[in-house]
């Protein structure tokens, strides 16, 4: 009798008449999953639709359940469209930079002539030489030397980008440029991974699971994490972590952690 009533439901956008708003987290019934079959795939709209018709439903649950069926919604194009450019490093590229810092004692026009020989934004040239270390033969900055105080400053913020780190550092009464400062990290051989973020790579490794799995975590299962940088490395928080974790121990193979640091996570500070 309720195969009889699901199998007439099946053939309509509306919901049975004896139907009952779901819990969160309800299971789905087949006359959802029929609607998701008819109209998820067919429109450009499809899945905005689909919400309109299940309004119980959160988008995002639609989204997962069509991925479960195995569905999917028409491709749209990109025609219109603008996305941030991304310049590829090369090493042609890099010694140029290199053979220019190398010569240049500040002469103008120097970096111009190099961003047009190269055919990249002279910003990017700039940026690129302060992640080489790379700076100019100043004797202005031969005769100031890095004191005490700035290089204890630099270990504390090393994890950070360069920009905060030229900031943080002017707050504290000293200039440098990013060049300086990451030629400064890069002699020190500094630590630049922040204790408090994780990447997908060093997770894997304390949590003992592959980088896939970690991916999987993120895309599928709710783990925070956040794109950081020009190469956009996906870093998740500890606080958030630990926040996960709490809800989602089943996942976590305790024989294959990291166990000094898995315990400093779950009780630390």
């Amino acid at each position: 009798m309720l195969d009889d009533t699901l199998r007439t439901a099946d053939l309509s956008d509306a919901a049975p008449a004896h139907f009952v708003r779901p819990t969160p987290g309800y299971h789905w019934m087949t006359w959802e999953e029929a609607i998701l079959r008819k109209h998820y795939p067919d429109r450009a709209t499809g899945p905005a639709h689909c919400a309109e018709l299940l309004p119980h439903r959160a988008l995002s649950s639609i989204y997962a359940k069509a991925r479960t069926l195995g569905l999917s919604a028409p491709h749209q194009g990109s025609a219109g469209k603008q996305f941030a450019r991304t310049w590829e490093r090369t090493e042609a590229i890099d010694a140029a930079l290199r053979a220019h810092y190398a010569s240049s004692t500040g002469r103008r026009g120097g970096m111009a002539a190099l961003a047009a020989s190269t055919g990249r934004p002279r910003g990017w040239l700039q940026h690129r030489a302060a992640e080489l270390g790379l700076t100019r033969s100043n004797p202005m900055l031969l005769n100031n030397p890095w004191s005490a105080k700035e290089l204890e400053l630099l270990e504390k913020v090393a994890h950070l980008s360069l920009k905060v780190i030229v900031s943080k550092l002017k707050a504290a009464g000293f200039t440098r440029t990013q060049g300086a400062v990451m030629g400064q990290i890069k002699r020190r051989k500094l630590d630049r991974d922040d204790p408090d973020r994780f990447t997908t790579v060093s997770l894997s490794q304390a949590l003992g699971v592959c980088e896939k799995t970690v991916a999987r975590w993120i895309d599928q299962h709710g783990l925070p994490a956040e794109r950081e940088g020009a190469a956009q490395v996906r870093r998740v928080h500890r606080k958030k972590l630990r926040a996960w974790i709490a809800k989602n121990l089943a996942a976590i193979d305790l024989r294959r952690v990291d166990q000094a640091w898995f315990m400093d996570l779950v009780f630390g500070g």
